[in-house]
């Protein structure tokens, strides 16, 4: 089935089939640049798929290659290679001069789901990293009105989710991560952050329309706790998000009211029970599409050791 949409945010073609498929997009993100976006991917097998995923922008460009496996019905495997290439302009103290660097990306996920009526809902864990070097010349510039230097980034973290059904009615989610950036100065010393990641989330429904979620997600700078109540159309919420470093906190409150567009809808049915079972995206979706994991920006910066 071949595909074609024009709209203010792009132009979309692309043709697709029960085995394979392509999609070429173009767009300007940013108002001035064209960007260009490829995609193609091909289901291998049953449960067997590969896909790539290619960026194309001024001064940037990008290739990721996506394998999925799944060796039953309920357990996904998802491997991504990504290569980045940029060329940006850098701000050193005797002027502004051109470097390009290419960045190196890898991700591992897994996750696993359970058939309805466990008390384990599904699982999953992933993995990334990411390493910027500089293409070309020496990375020490010499120059008479001073010395620079650009430093390069090494970026790698971990995500582990867990959700349980403890009743037809009700899911827990929990969550717990870490990222962490690290830039190579001239000095030996390391020049990053870490962002240790936590998260849980409740989701009860009271009756056949009416639904409360609470949650808590916690940073490395914030802290926030929500609560929401859904009933039919209508929603309701409250939020609280507190500074680490001792700031202000600040309280949210929301409101809303969705209205179907579109195709004629009948009355809003109410669902009488929450989805506690889950299902995997199709595979000819999956390997094309970007994880969004990766960094999409070069880690590079001026080296700040460098006087």
């Amino acid at each position: 089935m071949t595909r074609f949409d024009a709209n203010p945010g792009g132009v979309t073609l692309g043709y697709a089939d029960a085995d394979q498929g392509w999609g070429a997009l173009a767009s300007r993100p940013s108002g001035t640049d064209t960007a260009l976006q490829l995609t193609y991917g091909s289901v291998l097998s049953e449960g067997l798929g590969a896909g790539v995923h290619v960026q194309v922008r001024p001064r940037q460009s990008e290739v990721v290659l996506n394998g999925i496996y799944d060796p039953a019905t309920d357990l996904r495997l998802h491997l991504a290679v990504g290569q980045l290439r940029s060329s940006n302009t850098y701000q050193f103290v005797f002027g502004d001069y051109a470097k390009s660097v290419a960045q190196s990306s890898y991700l591992m996920d897994v996750r696993k789901y359970w058939a309805p009526g466990s008390l384990l809902r599904d699982f999953g864990a992933s993995a990334y990293q990411a390493g910027t070097r500089e293409r070309g010349a020496e990375q020490t510039m010499v120059h008479p009105d001073g010395t620079g230097r650009l430093a390069t980034g090494v970026q790698q973290g971990y995500m582990l989710n867990l959700s349980l059904a403890p009743s037809p009615r009700s899911k827990l989610d929990f969550g717990r991560g870490m990222d962490s950036t690290e830039y190579a100065m001239a000095d030996g010393a390391g020049n990053g952050s870490g962002n240790a990641v936590r998260q849980a989330s409740f989701t009860q429904y009271l009756d056949d329309c009416m639904q409360v979620r609470g949650g808590y997600r916690g940073n490395a700078w914030t802290d926030e706790v929500q609560l929401d109540m859904t009933r039919g159309s209508w929603q309701v919420g409250l939020s609280r998000q507190t500074l680490r470093d001792g700031g202000d906190s600040t309280v949210a409150v929301k409101m809303g009211y969705s209205i179907p567009l579109g195709e004629k809808h009948n009355v809003a049915k109410c669902r009488s029970t929450p989805r506690n079972t889950a299902e995997f995206s199709p595979v000819f979706k999956a390997v094309t599409a970007r994880p969004v994991k990766l960094p999409s920006a070069p880690m590079a910066q001026v080296d700040s050791s460098i006087p």
